[in-house]
């Protein structure tokens, strides 16, 4: 089996990335619909998954990937 594992990086200002990429009041109601909403998180890294409120940022981000395979 190949696997191929690319890496973009690219700097952008919290402003500019707020604007064009959070959109925490459209997305989040679909997660939380998920019986499992923060659970995988919580249970496997200790960490409680922490949103936007009021336009105000998080304490901390967190960047949460899986590889699914058969």
């Amino acid at each position: 089996m190949e696997v191929t594992i690319l890496k973009y990086e690219n700097e952008v200002s919290v402003e500019e990335y707020i604007k064009e990429c959070v959109d925490v009041d459209r997305f989040l109601p679909f997660c939380k619909e998920c019986g499992n909403y923060g659970k995988t998180v919580t249970k496997y890294l200790g960490q409680e998954l922490l949103w936007m409120k009021e336009g105000r940022l998080p304490e901390y981000f967190m960047l949460v990937g899986g590889i699914l395979k058969k």
